[in-house]
């Protein structure tokens, strides 16, 4: 009786033995090796986003330098634009046709950019500016897109400050969608002819 209760023993702890091997490995190898795979695709999709925003810096750089070129003082808003027009059609169309969600009011003023170097070809006397304040989502696919429409809804149009910031969002079939948050001050410029 009490050789065969030991060798219950033995065979229930070589078991045990044998279950908490396997289950480590099992932890190590699976468990372990996915999370790290998680962890290097959120790290590669992070640098992927920084080069995209690095692109996006350097395609308003590049804009904003071309817009001093004296064809660019060809297209004007046209004399008599109101802010609901301005409005309408430089800010509203562009984020519609976009897709972007607007978080937050809009604001319109009458301001001159500071650091533009104005082309000697211009009669700066008459040359006012309409400042545009905006912040909004976008999904990251559709960024290039809604400067690509901003910029040609009024060739002459400056962009200041710019702030980009990830967000994701969630999905009724629970995918995370990568989002951006825009926050964004732009100008677009027109001739006071009562001055």
């Amino acid at each position: 009786m009490n050789k065969r209760n030991l060798l219950r023993a033995i065979i229930w702890l070589v078991l045990i033995a044998g279950l908490s091997v396997i289950t480590y490995y099992n932890n190590k190898l699976f468990i372990t090796n996915s999370v790290k795979k998680d962890i290097s695709a959120q790290e590669q999709k992070k640098i992927e986003l920084e080069q995209d925003i690095k692109i996006i810096e350097n395609k308003i750089k590049d804009y904003n330098e071309f817009m001093f070129e004296d064809n660019r003082y060809l297209s004007f808003i046209p004399n008599g634009y109101d802010s609901q027009d301005v409005l309408l059609n430089y800010v509203i169309t562009p984020l519609k046709r976009a897709e972007a969600k607007l978080l937050s009011p809009i604001s319109i003023i009458d301001e001159m950019p500071s650091n533009i170097d104005w082309s000697r070809n211009i009669n700066r006397s008459k040359l006012q500016s309409k400042k545009i304040s905006i912040s909004f989502n976008i999904a990251a696919k559709d960024l290039d897109n809604y400067f690509n429409i901003l910029q040609s809804s009024v060739r002459c149009i400056y962009i200041g400050d710019f702030h980009l910031t990830h967000i994701t969002s969630s999905y009724p079939d629970g995918e995370g969608v990568l989002d951006y948050k825009v926050d964004i001050d732009y100008y677009i410029f027109y001739h006071d002819n009562h001055k």
